[in-house]
């Protein structure tokens, strides 16, 4: 559905999200023994609030939550995942 360009509107959105690992390091003095493997993908869920203006301009608000544990510390149980929270400024073509 499309709006009129002459028109502000809110708008949410929501679906999935795939992370992707680029770098990966920890350190932790109070465990200097432990090795850590950090997995390379992760799959999420983001969901999100926006506004777009008049002017052309974009503002959104995104939180994303990752499913899956990102770090296998071997020898020691471990869950931990990702999560972000976006703020996003931009201009429509």
């Amino acid at each position: 559905m499309s709006r009129p360009a002459d028109e502000s509107h809110f708008f949410v959105l929501a679906g999935p999200a795939a992370g992707f690992k680029l770098s990966s390091s920890l350190k932790l003095e109070s465990e200097p023994d432990t090795r850590y493997d950090f997995r390379s993908t992760d799959l999420g869920i983001v969901i999100g609030m926006g506004l777009a203006t008049v002017s052309r301009v974009l503002f959104e608000l995104r939180c994303t939550w990752g499913l899956s544990k990102i770090v296998e510390a071997l020898g020691t149980p471990r869950n931990v995942k990702n999560g972000v929270i976006s703020f996003i400024a931009g201009y429509r073509f």
